[in-house]
């Protein structure tokens, strides 16, 4: 999913990840390096995980909308 979205970016003139550090300067969701982490936290640490990333991507389908990239097989056609 990730080249067909990269794609669809730059066609409506945004940039899109250039490489892994820039990955790691712009993550939203950060990592868990723990040696051990408990069931209820990891639990936790997911629940908030997908919050995020459902904010992000709903996000990005607003800027689709805006630049009017909607339909079936376009960004936000994509993202549902």
């Amino acid at each position: 999913m990730t080249d067909p979205l990269a794609e669809r970016v730059r066609k409506i003139g945004g940039t899109t990840l250039r490489s892994a550090g820039h990955v790691t300067r712009v993550q939203r969701i950060l990592d868990n390096d723990a040696e051990y982490v408990t069931p209820p936290d990891m639990l936790a640490e997911l629940r908030d995980d997908n919050a995020q990333l459902s904010r992000s991507m709903r996000e990005t389908h607003s800027l689709c909308d805006e630049a009017r990239d909607v339909s079936h097989g376009k960004s936000a056609g994509k993202l549902d």
